[in-house]
């Protein structure tokens, strides 16, 4: 099939109007990827066009087949071997519908996947895996923050997408967190070595103590060392967060007290060491805040449940 075949096939899978014959069309093209262990041929654009559409047309039809597609190739000798082609994985999730956790808006939750690994998923937090989990260990981070302990199958390596960082272990404690308002990706680790990467490209290996941040758009990703409390504290209510950006402040205020946070002041990026305990409300979070920012000219202030910095 050509290039615009295709992306006219996706295009009414993803309306769900593909006629039985298309759909068999479709997916004898995935196996011929899967089986040949090729990319895709379209330019970089092209490719997250077909990313998109898989993940949209998976969104929409819920239980209906969908699929979604992950490429990844680890460059150092830890993940050499885990290699996954996009065809394989979308095949995979053509033939098996996805299933969503969604914790509760005030508590943590505490979910053990099918392999046996537990996954604490944050307030206001989502995940999506396949039912098929124990042989294609795959995990998408939708929104929020998850600590993953991870049952160790060297057989079978452990996958987390979110936005376009891929994490992958064999066996480890940590935790992955997106920002709700700069889709910035954090990945903190407690035990074990997680490797992190966007795309074709490994972007960091790390070790228990060390994290690795990211943010789409922005040239260079930041490793620093912290400590276990940042990595997974929030499980038991406490909050630790280190060398955070406003941005990363304004996200875990958006994520613990479901408040909209406006930045009217882009002058100041932050540089935030702060700690809350458990039961804090808003008012004294965003007193200790104020605090922490009095000398650096940003101000946090509410006003019917909205949190404005200037």
């Amino acid at each position: 099939m050509n290039k615009e075949h295709i992306q006219n096939l996706l295009h009414k899978y993803e309306q769900g109007i593909c006629t039985g014959e298309e759909t068999v069309a479709l997916q004898q093209w995935l196996d011929v990827l899967a089986e040949r262990g090729g990319d895709y041929a379209f330019a970089a654009e092209e490719k997250q066009q077909v990313k998109s559409k898989l993940l949209t047309s998976v969104l929409k039809r819920g239980n209906r087949r969908g699929g979604n597609v992950l490429l990844i190739r680890m460059r150092q000798a830890m993940a050499a071997a885990a290699v996954i082609t996009a065809a394989a994985v979308a095949w995979w999730w053509f033939q098996h519908p996805r299933l969503i956790k969604v914790a509760a808006d005030n508590e943590v939750v505490r979910m053990v996947l099918p392999d046996n690994s537990v996954v604490w998923l944050n307030k206001h937090s989502a995940i999506a895996y396949n039912n098929g989990f124990t042989q294609h260990r795959y995990v998408q981070l939708h929104q929020g923050e998850a600590f993953f302990e991870v049952k160790k199958d060297t057989a079978h390596p452990f996958l987390i997408q979110s936005g376009e960082v891929t994490t992958t272990v064999k066996g480890t404690s940590f935790s992955v967190t997106k920002d709700y308002y700069n889709n910035g990706i954090k990945v903190s680790v407690l035990t074990g070595r997680v490797a992190v990467s966007t795309g074709k490209d490994t972007m960091a290996i790390l070790t228990p103590g060390w994290r690795v941040k990211y943010v789409p758009g922005v040239s260079t990703h930041v490793e620093d060392a912290i400590q276990p409390a940042e990595v997974n504290g929030w499980v038991q209510g406490e909050t630790v967060l280190q060398r955070a950006s406003v941005m990363e402040v304004a996200s875990w205020l958006h994520t613990h007290f479901n408040v909209t946070v406006n930045n009217s002041s882009k002058k100041y990026t932050g540089n935030y060491y702060l700690s809350f305990k458990k039961g804090i409300t808003l008012p004294e979070a965003l007193r200790i805040i104020n605090l922490v920012s009095s000398g650096q000219h940003a101000h946090f202030s509410l006003h019917n449940n909205e949190v404005t910095i200037d």
